[in-house]
Parts: structure tokens; sequence; C-alpha cells
């Protein structure tokens, strides 16, 4: 018997499907499809929910971006008036609040003041004490190793010269 596939002579061959069609084929071949037959029935269907996610992901995956914009979570800059309206609403003072969060009072009161930056294990703390969002979602572009914050038109040469007088 002749492999449909490489063409050697063989004693025996197996039925297997390459891309969809059913091949006679060596068993050099057969690691090029899927076994059809009894041990092929046994194979369940991907069920509808999976092939709606898989089609889901594909269409994602396909979508044209942008590769110049990055979206990153940056520190929102009112965050000193967000902890100060927060920690009042709570009825915290600021030693209260400094307790809770097993930090200094004076910590408390540069945020709140935006004379500090607050590290990112101590906007967890806050955020969660609080039971405020500290952190905005911030579209930026960059280019050549710049970054300019986009401002829907996309990025500008206006921006880039902006870009350079900050240096």
């Amino acid at each position: 018997m002749i492999c449909e596939m490489c063409g050697k002579d063989f004693p025996y061959l197996k039925k297997v499907l390459v891309d969809g069609v059913p091949l006679m084929v060596c068993p050099d071949c057969a690691r090029f499809g899927e076994e059809s037959g009894a041990k092929a029935a046994k194979k369940e269907a991907p069920t509808p929910g999976v092939i709606s996610q898989r089609l889901e992901r594909r269409e994602k995956r396909m979508q044209m971006r942008n590769i110049y914009t990055q979206e990153e979570e940056v520190l929102a800059l009112d965050s000193g008036e967000r902890i100060l309206k927060a920690r009042r609403s709570k009825g915290y003072s600021q030693d209260e609040l400094a307790r809770k969060l097993n930090e200094k009072k004076s910590v408390i009161q540069k945020l709140e003041h935006g004379d500090m930056i607050p590290t990112d294990e101590l906007i967890k703390k806050l955020e969660r004490e609080l039971g405020i969002k500290l952190m905005e979602k911030s579209e930026r572009v960059s280019v050549g190793g710049k970054t300019a914050e986009k401002n829907g038109a996309g990025l500008t040469i206006g921006d880039l010269i902006k870009i350079e007088e900050k240096k």
C-alpha cells in the first residue's frame, strides 16, 4: 500500500485527518494529522461557551492598536484632597489614621498637603482603610523613549517640543 502523503510503500496504513482531509498514511506521516475513526470519536467537541470565549480572545487580538500609546495607572493629582475628605468623612483624626496605617502623623499631614508622594504600599493601605481610589488610568504617548500626555489628538510636534523643553 502506498502512503498518500509521502508516497512510500508500507504493508499497513493509518487513516488520519490532515487539515480536515481524510488520508491513508504511513506511521511516519501519521504524526502530521489526527487519527480518525473510533479513537477520534472519543474526543469531545468544544462547547459553545468555549468557542465564544476563543472567538472573543481572537477578536481582541486582531484589533488594531496604537503601539505608541501605553495605558498606565498614576497617582491622582488631587490625592491629598481625596485623603483629607475621606479621613474626615470616616471621622478619623490624623493620629487615628496614622495608627491604623502604622505610619507617623507627619506622613499623613504631608500626604494631605501634597508635600509627599506615597509609596505603592502606602497607597494600597490608604485605599483599603479609607475606601477611596487614589490611582487613575492615564494614557501616555511614547516616541523614541520620550513620553507625553495624550490629549485625544495624538502626539503632535508641539508635544515633542514640550518634552524637549522639560529636559
